[in-house]
């Protein structure tokens, strides 16, 4: 029965965190430093994710077209084309490029194929909070 458990409980961690090594590390913190309880650990691990990467978000969107950006954060939080970013931000081809060119090489965003999105779980709720 516990074995069932736990390996319900792994699953299901591993399917909200998305296999976030840093994600699942901080969740195995939760759990077995604070002795938490399975729902407890999940949800605390995601609010404070959330914090940690609003705050770094915040960060790195310092001195930089935050509107533009937060726009294009928000499209690729759901995947999106370079030509959903352009019809978000209505920026010249340029400045699009220029942005999505940036949130790859701070790997807040992946690309494959020109299409471009946000593999973090946490990181794709926290931008559902980011302000412009």
């Amino acid at each position: 029965m516990n074995k069932e458990i736990q390996e319900k409980e792994a699953k299901e961690v591993v399917t909200k965190l998305n296999g976030y090594v840093g994600w699942l590390t901080y969740y195995g913190n939760m759990r077995c430093i604070r002795k938490l309880d399975h729902e407890k650990a999940l949800d605390l691990t995601i609010k404070e994710g959330i914090k940690i990467v609003i705050s770094e978000l915040n960060t790195f969107l310092k001195g930089r077209n935050r509107s533009l950006y937060v726009k294009a954060l928000r499209k690729a939080a759901d995947g999106c084309s370079w030509s959903d970013v352009k019809r978000a931000t209505n920026a010249n081809n340029k400045v699009v490029t220029e942005i999505l060119q940036r949130l790859k090489a701070a790997m807040i965003i992946d690309e494959e194929d020109g299409f471009y999105r946000i593999g973090d779980p946490i990181m794709r709720r926290a931008i559902i909070n980011l302000r412009y």
